[in-house]
């Protein structure tokens, strides 16, 4: 396989000129990516509508997609979170002050939000349980700490095709019946990317930014203005379209793609600055790689430097490649095609939790690109700083600081990710698709996770 932009010395906007050629159509079929995505989705089928050559399956997934983009408006986003936030927080008040994971929290909301936003309707807690459930499934087998559960995951295709049953009963997707789509179809897309894909995309986005937001105190003071506007009830097109807010969403996506690389294949042989990419070849793009390349200081979490940029921006002679980055994929007629939606969706519920509850993150935490555990927060519904109430605080966060400093990361993510691989190995359907990708895939985990273990046995002896 050849690796972009380290094949050829090429620079970042010469990565996305390629992978916009019309001769690289779609994600190769025998590559990892596909392999692991069958595993993760099922039983939501085999196909990713980012892997399908063009024809008409392909293009009835295209129909389903933009026929739900188009419901989520900003304001039906803004309206449901601010439901849903507040419901949180009503739930949560007489407690006082509560000590959690960022992403199990967003998760949740994020399945009622979908499942409200889907079927123009609130789902009741425990069918926003049953989909929860095997949405975490699905997040345990993608980061290697768990296997797939059948019975959580049948439990979530029953309730959802149900759902999906009546909404056609009721006159929704007409378009997609009228051109022969049927309701396995149906159920099958908007599981894998609705319940699946985007939940686990939206969740991690959400998780990385909150995350930058809490650490930095120049970032959250900037932003609290905005946070203050929207204390009582969230104003969805402030929110998006406010400056400040836009730039640290874009400076986390950059630093923090949901995906680090991606990959095409080959569909007819072309040439690119005199260098020949063979029918047939798979070609991959390094998107964290190129997102750092692009500017100086590439590793530091700077929103200010989106300030004369966008991401439409075009890039010049004389910034080649800055102003604008690939978090969202890329490719001919390939990038995604819900990343408005996202980018809205990321923005309003940050405000939506920032605005309603105070979120502190233990000093020890290392913030990585892949956090197998999430980040722990204690958060504190009580805006009465009393002395008991910052005693609580404080004892909660040394708490989660000390389960981290002696969390041992090989007890989860390492045996569990040996299971996964064992699991594939074992069906022939994913054997017959494995290629060398999967083995050095595999050999990364070992380094990742010793260099984790060494760097958290150092913190521990306090070195």
């Amino acid at each position: 396989m050849k690796l972009l932009p380290y094949y050829g010395n090429l620079t970042p906007g010469d990565c996305i000129n390629i992978f916009n050629q019309k001769e690289m159509q779609w994600l190769n079929e025998q590559s990892f990516i596909v392999t692991e995505g069958r595993y993760m989705h099922w039983p939501f089928g085999n196909h990713h509508q980012e892997t399908m050559p063009y024809g008409k399956k392909y293009r009835q997934q295209l129909k389903i997609t933009s026929y739900l983009l188009a419901k989520f408006t900003p304001k039906r986003i803004g309206v449901i979170i601010d439901r849903m936030v507040n419901e949180w927080i009503i739930s949560k008040q007489k407690i006082g002050v509560i000590s959690t994971i960022i992403q199990e929290e967003v998760r949740y909301l994020l399945s009622a939000m979908m499942l409200d936003l889907v079927f123009d309707q609130e789902a009741s807690d425990d069918i926003v349980r049953i989909f929860y459930t095997a949405q975490k499934n699905m997040n345990s087998v993608f980061i290697g700490t768990g296997l797939r559960s059948k019975k959580v995951r049948q439990d979530m295709h029953q309730e959802l095709k149900k759902l999906v049953l009546n909404s056609v009963e009721d006159g929704h997707f007409r378009e997609f019946m009228e051109d022969n789509g049927n309701i396995v179809m149906l159920t099958e897309h908007i599981g894998t990317m609705i319940f699946y894909t985007a939940i686990q995309q939206l969740m991690e986005s959400i998780g990385h930014c909150m995350t930058k937001i809490i650490l930095i105190p120049r970032v959250y003071d900037k932003l609290l203005p905005l946070l203050v506007r929207n204390a009582e009830e969230l104003d969805s097109d402030e929110i998006i379209h406010d400056t400040y807010l836009d730039w640290v969403v874009n400076e986390s996506l950059r630093m923090f793609p949901q995906f680090p690389k991606t990959t095409r294949e080959v569909f007819e042989t072309f040439t690119y600055k005199g260098l020949t990419f063979n029918k047939g070849e798979t070609i991959g793009l390094d998107i964290r790689g190129c997102n750092s390349m692009m500017w100086d200081d590439g590793d530091k979490f700077i929103p200010e430097r989106w300030e004369d940029w966008s991401p439409q921006s075009v890039p010049t002679k004389e910034t080649p490649g800055k102003g604008y980055f690939i978090s969202f994929g890329q490719g001919y007629k390939r990038g995604c095609p819900a990343k408005v939606f996202a980018r809205q969706a990321t923005k309003i519920m940050l405000v939506g939790l920032l605005s309603r509850a105070t979120f502190y993150v233990p000093k020890s935490f290392i913030h990585i690109p892949r956090m197998t555990k999430g980040t722990p927060v204690v958060v504190s519904f009580n805006r009465d700083e009393n002395p008991g109430h910052k005693e609580l605080v404080n004892r909660l966060l040394d708490k989660a600081e000390s389960e981290q400093a002696t969390h041992n990361i090989l007890n989860i993510p390492f045996w569990s990710g040996l299971g996964f691989w064992k699991k594939c190995a074992k069906v022939k359907a994913y054997a017959m698709n494995l290629d060398p990708g999967i083995f050095s895939a595999f050999i990364s985990s070992i380094y990742v996770n010793i260099g984790y273990l060494f760097k958290k046995t150092l913190r521990r002896f306090g070195l």
